[in-house]
């Protein structure tokens, strides 16, 4: 049975020319770059990632202090970086540094979201309104209330 094989398989490579090899290969190509982009998304959730699920906690009594290059950025780099580090679009982490990029991301929590009445960098995060990346935080997490708390306190540098 192995040397019917074997003719079997010196057959068909001595039937396949380089045009056939040349045409599965470029078919190959255009299926992975054709299909790519729409099996890649932004969002955890397209990503097969699930969105935190912190207890939330429905009345809080105060905000916890929230260090923006400790507690918030760390967030942002972990939630945002796969869409927000460079291309077109708001590249607002391009530096990978704190620092380097609190101007541009203070830019974008300043301006108002006039449909929910927040900022809109949190309404987007939350997904309260259209987003590419869907929601990356859940209302009323650990990690939203700490955007909402420093931006509440005026998005500070710290």
């Amino acid at each position: 049975m192995e040397k019917r094989e074997e003719k079997i398989i010196k057959e068909w490579e001595g039937k396949s020319t380089f045009s056939e090899k040349k045409k599965l290969f470029l078919t190959l190509i255009i299926l992975l770059f054709g299909v790519l982009p729409f099996i890649q998304r932004c969002g955890p959730v397209e990503r097969g990632e699930e969105i935190s699920t912190a207890e939330k906690k429905e009345e809080r009594e105060e905000c916890p202090s929230v260090s923006y290059s400790k507690d918030l950025y760390p967030i942002l780099k972990q939630k945002c970086a796969g869409c927000h580090t460079s291309g077109p679009g708001s590249s607002f982490l391009s530096s990978g540094d704190p620092s380097g990029d609190y101007s541009k991301i203070k830019k974008l929590v300043d301006e108002k979201e006039e449909q929910v009445g927040e900022s809109k960098f949190i309404a987007k995060a939350s997904g309260k309104v259209q987003h590419g990346g869907g929601a990356l935080i859940t209302e009323g997490s650990d990690e939203y209330l700490k955007l909402k708390c420093w931006i509440e306190a005026g998005a500070p540098n710290n």
